[in-house]
């Protein structure tokens, strides 16, 4: 009698931390974190506080960051990250697309800058790169 092989389990994927306080913008992320192939939605906060409980005890390979929020700075995060996980993809998600902002955010370590008036739209293919290796996460 011979089996077939049991195939083994698909990879879980890259794991990503959304932190974003605006739902309307929380529905635009999460749908494109989930339906892309090599990301695994890890945990998503509406606040630093809530962020900060997620990194207690899980390490997002994938960090998309809201850079305003009523408790903090998602800059705050992206230190606190990269301590735990030196290569992990951190992007600024924010509405104050100014060059000074984004020279800022980026000297601050951030891997990405997106705004989120105009941004959003490069989101899928810059996850999609991220799942596939062809960025650094």
């Amino acid at each position: 009698m011979t089996h077939d092989p049991v195939p083994a389990p698909p990879a879980p994927g890259l794991k990503v931390l959304v932190l974003e306080d605006a739902a309307d913008v929380r529905e635009r992320l999460l749908p494109l974190v989930v339906e892309t192939a090599g990301l695994q939605l890890l945990g998503v906060a509406t606040s630093v506080t809530e962020a900060r409980a997620v990194l207690r005890t899980l390490e997002p390979d994938v960090a998309l960051l809201d850079l305003r929020l009523p408790d903090g700075s998602g800059l705050d995060l992206l230190h606190e990250i990269r301590a735990r996980n030196a290569g992990a993809f951190v992007a600024i998600l924010t509405a104050f697309d100014t060059p000074h902002v984004r020279r800022a955010c980026l000297a601050a370590g951030a891997d990405a800058f997106l705004s989120k008036t105009s941004g959003l739209d490069e989101l899928p293919a810059l996850l999609a790169a991220i799942a596939a290796g062809s960025v650094r996460a």
